[in-house]
């Protein structure tokens, strides 16, 4: 969980290389799990590598690097619809982490065309939409997410910024104390709203 500042908490990120494992499962390709070469931005040999690859840099934080391989993989690997839901999703998890909110919004949303129980990819579209200052549609976006997966802490703290962003302080403050509740490891709401302040104007109150 990235802190101070971070885009949606996910909870797609723990599950990248199973998910991934599972498709090559799918596809009658499964392996054992290969070390990263030292040219790592050389293409995959194979379609399914380039998903593997795209995991890989995106647990390290090399997001550009990800993008790059999630899209070998959605381009040239014949994935089952639930996988590519989820690497649309986790494309899209590193298009935030680049600000790239609106191509963020255009995965999000089509692994919810595939996919429309996929709370994360509501809960990611939430946050993109209140990165862009669109509260109204992130509200629906997390309360979509939060039917679909009701205690997700992940996208309560979402929500809670799309409430703060309303100015909706006590809906917000609930909704974090819920999301603390969940994951004691989350921030307080007091130092939640100053992580707001922060991400929207620069500032530290």
């Amino acid at each position: 969980m990235p802190a101070p500042f971070h885009p949606p908490y996910t909870s797609a990120f723990p599950n990248i290389m199973v998910a991934v494992l599972a498709a090559l499962l799918v596809l009658g390709a499964a392996g054992p799990g290969r070390a990263q070469s030292a040219n790592e931005a050389q293409p995959p040999e194979k379609p399914m590598e380039a998903c593997y690859r795209g995991s890989a840099a995106q647990q390290r934080d090399r997001h550009h690097l990800a993008i790059s391989f999630y899209n070998q993989c959605i381009a040239s690997a014949e994935l089952p619809p639930e996988t590519l839901a989820l690497v649309l999703s986790n494309r899209a998890t590193s298009r935030q982490l680049t600000s790239d909110f609106e191509g963020a919004l255009r995965d999000y949303s089509e692994a919810i065309e595939i996919d429309p129980e996929r709370a994360n990819a509501y809960n990611g579209r939430c946050w993109a939409h209140a990165m862009l200052r669109r509260p109204a549609r992130a509200l629906a976006d997390c309360d979509e997410s939060l039917r679909l997966a009701p205690d997700d802490p992940y996208a309560l703290d979402s929500r809670a910024l799309a409430h703060w962003l309303m100015s909706r302080d006590e809906l917000a403050r609930a909704d974090l104390e819920r999301a603390r509740a969940l994951n004691p490891s989350f921030r307080p709401w007091q130092e939640r709203f100053k992580d707001f302040e922060k991400m929207f104007f620069g500032i530290d109150p």
